[in-house]
């Protein structure tokens, strides 16, 4: 009879062990799938929080590129303009591709990509103004501050992408925090049962 209840004791504690390694199993396994998810989320947010910084500073060398030009009428200035007008398309193409499948980053972008082309035919037509001679209609045009509403929204757009994006990467950290916790606790738990079992 003794050796029965040694060997029932013994199979009872096998089993709550391996029950407390399956369970340590699963629970790590769900956790590094979350981690998983997590980090393609924030390379996400990574990506779209550099195109919006790049968008944002081509915007503000066109602004800056323009005046100069009209003020000077030496092409130099014209070249931070020309780069800004190479590069904006294919980020902002970019950044929508990224935000396609959020509603809420895919609408902020798509308004993004409106201002930045009534950005760019903006400062196209005040170039073309001075290009041309005719420098009091391109001031006449700057005068109107249509160029810095256009900026404001452009910025106000850039802010909310932004604005979105450390919020997730917020959102992810203390998700992190979470799992990292939940594993400590269930490896301090494992090691009691698996402790008293002995």
């Amino acid at each position: 009879m003794k050796i029965f209840n040694i060997h029932l004791k013994v199979l009872i504690g096998f089993a709550i062990a391996v029950a407390g390694i399956g369970f340590f199993l699963y629970t790590t396994y769900t956790n590094s799938q979350l981690s998983i998810t997590d980090s393609q989320n924030i390379d996400r947010e990574l990506k779209i929080m550099r195109l919006v910084e790049d968008l944002l500073d081509a915007s503000q060398n066109i602004e800056t590129s323009y005046r100069g030009y009209v003020i000077t009428g030496d092409d130099k200035y014209l070249e931070p303009s020309k780069s800004a007008f190479s590069s904006i398309p294919n980020n902002i193409n970019e950044l929508i591709e990224i935000c396609k499948n959020d509603s809420i980053t895919y609408k902020l972008a798509s308004n993004l990509k409106e201002e930045l082309n009534a950005k760019i035919i903006f400062a196209q037509k005040i170039i073309n103004l001075r290009k041309y001679g005719k420098t009091n209609e391109a001031y006449a045009m700057i005068s109107t501050n249509r160029g810095i509403a256009i900026m404001e929204k452009i910025k106000s757009a850039t802010d909310q992408l932004e604005k979105r994006g450390r919020l997730i990467l917020n959102e992810s950290n203390r998700k992190k925090e979470i799992i990292a916790n939940e594993t400590k606790q269930n490896f301090i738990v494992l090691s009691l049962v698996l402790l008293f079992q002995m």
